[in-house]
């Protein structure tokens, strides 16, 4: 926000590294600035345009999954459980309405896929499409770079090799040399801060634990695999903001039992099926790229991700910086589930009882789909809190230490008295709070994830300067929230 309100649109594309150690896709900046200057400088102006691709990313990703699921002829279970997944998933709502870019890498990724897969152009119309949205996706995102390089050059691929029905290739070198030079005018305006400098020494240090780390080859294998298991179930957490399912109201009639990717058998069953998956396509890789399928592209993106991560240049597995990949998991899922089936149809299972693997991802579309709805109509999430909010009073400080599990609810839904100061544990250090409070009274609440403590019932890193506790508030034993008023 700072760089829309502090600079010019000509000061965002050409006025260096953004300022707050932030990257973000600087035409992209550019034209939400058009866009708050228009419309006034409102939350709202601010997230049209992340809003707009987040509604379209939902759009593109909807019809590949229909094309591939219920084109010519419909396979219910795949394509419910496909588009349920995406529909029910909190990361893709989330980012929908986030000042972020990632609903539009999202959106580019999609469409790439999609272009890719469809049969409904014909091939030169198909290769102009490509190379327009390909070139597009550069604009406004920095995992577009990878999709619309794989997809690109496959389709140079099909050109080189197979020329029939491939279409124009003077189509695809125009593309390749606008793509070219875009990147180019890209890397000099913009991404060379993301690797060089202080805002590129930043964000590496920031997202160290998304790469492969460790000093010795195993070690970073090792990290690797962790990485792939977050990659593969941990976008399905509803636990964003204000869908974070783990600050939610003990009693919210909505938290439903027997979550689906919190099972450990069925997460496990799921590992080595889409690992088969991936191993057996990836041994016909050519003949799924001889046919067009939208696996193959996805089978070379998968594999790009933990190489990029191993080379420290782009992480992978955290959710919001690998969102445009997050649909790749879930058609890695539905094509794993299938395998199963066509499996047990071999030893002539009957199709009513295959259907009962799909049992399990219809009840986590159900479920997540009847929790958010909840957590949006009653805003259960933020009246926990309450109680203990109401018992701050300037007077008896105007400091207000915030636990990392309450900062998000906190930030979210509630207003404190008038020059309150607020420190979050996320963000600034007891050293550095100090240096503001000066070893004055300070408020300390935390809510579902209890800070450590000492003997004194002080959380940890506040000891060395507070001695007494006061309980304002205090309430489920596990849950909380908790209120405490630390005195020196």
């Amino acid at each position: 926000m700072e760089n829309l309100m502090a600079r010019s649109p000509h000061g965002i594309l050409f006025g260096g590294a953004l300022s707050g150690t932030q990257q973000f896709p600087k035409i992209y900046l550019a034209l939400i600035d058009g866009v708050v200057r228009t419309m006034g400088f409102t939350t709202f102006a601010a997230r049209l345009l992340p809003l707009g691709f987040g509604l379209a990313a939902f759009a593109v990703w909807l019809w590949l999954f229909y094309e591939r699921y219920a084109r010519p002829e419909t396979q219910w279970f795949p394509f419910v459980v496909s588009c349920g997944l995406l529909v029910v998933s909190c990361y893709p709502l989330a980012y929908a309405y986030e000042f972020k870019q990632y609903s539009a890498e999202l959106f580019f990724g999609g469409a790439m896929l999609a272009l890719y897969q469809t049969k409904m152009f014909s091939p030169n119309k198909r290769l102009v499409l490509l190379s327009v949205v390909g070139a597009a996706s550069l604009l406004f995102g920095y995992s577009t770079i990878l999709v619309s390089t794989v997809v690109c050059g496959i389709a140079v691929l099909e050109l080189t090799f197979w020329t029939q029905g491939a279409g124009n290739r003077k189509i695809a070198i125009i593309g390749f040399l606008v793509m070219t030079v875009l990147f180019l005018f890209l890397w000099r305006i913009d991404y060379q801060f993301g690797f060089q400098g202080g805002n590129g020494a930043v964000l590496h240090d920031y997202w160290t634990p998304q790469f492969a780390v460790g000093n010795t080859f195993v070690a970073k294998l090792k990290s690797l695999e962790k990485l792939y298991w977050h990659f593969l179930f941990d976008w399905w957490r509803t636990e964003w903001g204000n869908m974070c399912e783990s600050l939610a109201a003990p009693g919210a009639w909505y938290l439903w039992p027997w979550r689906t990717f919190r099972n450990p058998d069925i997460k496990n069953t799921l590992y080595v099926l889409v690992a088969c998956v991936l191993a057996r396509n990836a041994w016909r890789w050519v003949s799924l790229i001889r046919r067009r399928d939208v696996l193959g592209p996805s089978l070379v993106i998968l594999a790009a991700m933990p190489v990029l991560a191993w080379m420290h240049l782009y992480p992978w597995g955290q959710s919001r910086l690998t969102l445009y990949g997050m649909p790749l998991v879930i058609l890695l899922m539905v094509e794993a589930l299938a395998f199963a089936c066509a499996v047990l149809g071999k030893f002539r299972v009957k199709p009513v009882w295959q259907g009962l693997i799909w049992v399990p991802f219809l009840w986590a579309i159900l479920r997540s789909g009847v929790f958010m709805a909840g957590g949006f109509a009653f805003a259960r999430l933020g009246e926990d809190l309450n109680p203990a909010i109401r018992r701050i009073t300037p007077a008896e400080s105007p400091f207000l230490a915030v636990g990392a599990s309450a900062d998000q609810v906190l930030r979210t839904y509630h207003r404190l008295p008038d020059g309150f100061r607020l420190f979050y544990d996320m963000q600034t250090s007891p050293d550095e709070m100090q240096t503001v409070v000066n070893r004055r009274p300070l408020y300390y609440i935390w809510a579902h994830n209890p800070p450590p403590r000492n003997a004194l019932g002080v959380p940890a890193g506040d000891e060395r300067y507070y001695h007494r506790v006061e309980t304002l508030y205090s309430g489920d034993a596990v849950y909380g929230p908790e209120l405490l008023l630390l005195k020196s």
